[in-house]
């Protein structure tokens, strides 16, 4: 029984020795390399959510100076593919309002895309992000997001041996969740390589409830504005092609909750894009996230 105790703790003594260096160096690179892991790191009072238009669209420090807003911000928004407005979305949102926050302001950001499905898809197609099986979501370091290599697709020891370094030259990590892309010398992509209708989108009720039902959650802690980002006049044309009447199912969830409205859809040309129609580099984020604050505070905020 003694040699077995003793065989046990030099065991764990070796797992101690070898896990804790590893997590400690993993830790700093998820750090400096990870942009989706300072948004499992604590809950905030005020929410940004959408797609990757609105993670690196939005800076959530802008709207925090110009609105005086109190307690933490995160940008909680990802991409096309794993935030959707849907049951896994609207579950991790509501994990990440802070525990008694009372007169936040969450952003909820709309495009076509966020509330559609794509014809021949197979059930959700953010139902494989491990982002939402994580079971703590509000933890710094958060381990179990370490473990499981959220969203890492190599294994651990590659990222850790042979780091990626084809983001870090031109985009930025901001802590509170937003992604600046700098500008650079990368070739914009031609409107034919956006391909949004030939995905054939098709309408989703199920999706359309989701964010009646988010906004619906988010207003018992606070403001909720509802906004559609700029693009360019040819992702515009495509989009309303795609979902005919798209303003009003969002001018109808606005009333239904008093929820102001923010159109920007048609604004595209105030702002510059480092892919040329959708995605907001830095300057056009900053520019953006002000001309946001300035018509939120002209709702009354």
């Amino acid at each position: 029984m003694h040699k077995a105790i003793t065989l046990i703790a030099k065991l764990l003594a070796l797992l101690a020795a070898v896990g804790i260096p590893y997590l400690f160096l993993l830790y700093r690179w998820v750090q400096a390399n990870d942009f989706d892991y300072c948004k499992a790191t604590y809950a905030a009072n005020s929410l940004i959510l959408g797609d990757s238009r609105t993670r690196k669209g939005i800076a959530p420090q802008a709207l925090q100076e110009e609105l005086g807003l109190q307690g933490k911000i995160l940008n909680l928004a990802f991409n096309g593919v794993n935030s959707p407005y849907g049951e896994l979305y609207y579950k991790l949102i509501r994990k990440k309002v802070a525990r008694g926050a009372t007169d936040g302001l969450f952003v909820v950001t709309v495009d076509p895309g966020s509330v559609m499905d794509y014809q021949g898809a197979y059930g959700q197609r953010e139902a494989d992000f491990k982002f939402y099986k994580l079971w703590c979501a509000n933890a710094d370091p958060n381990i179990e997001y370490l473990i499981r290599n959220v969203s890492g697709k190599n294994s651990l020891a590659t990222e850790l041996i042979s780091p990626r370094k084809r983001w870090r030259s031109y985009e930025v990590f901001h802590k509170n969740g937003w992604v600046e892309r700098r500008p650079s010398g990368i070739q914009v992509r031609s409107f034919s390589e956006m391909k949004f209708n030939e995905r054939n989108p098709v309408r989703s009720e199920k999706r359309e409830k989701y964010l009646d039902k988010t906004i619906a959650f988010l207003k018992q802690y606070g403001q909720v504005v509802i906004v559609r980002m700029p693009v360019s006049e040819q992702m515009l044309a495509e989009e309303n092609e795609a979902y005919p009447g798209f303003n009003g199912l969002l001018e109808g969830l606005g009333q239904k909750h008093g929820a102001p409205y923010f159109d920007f859809s048609g604004e595209g040309s105030h702002y510059s894009f480092y892919d040329g129609h959708h995605h907001l580099d830095g300057p056009g984020a900053l520019a953006f996230s002000h001309a946001l604050a300035e018509r939120i505070r002209e709702a009354g905020r």
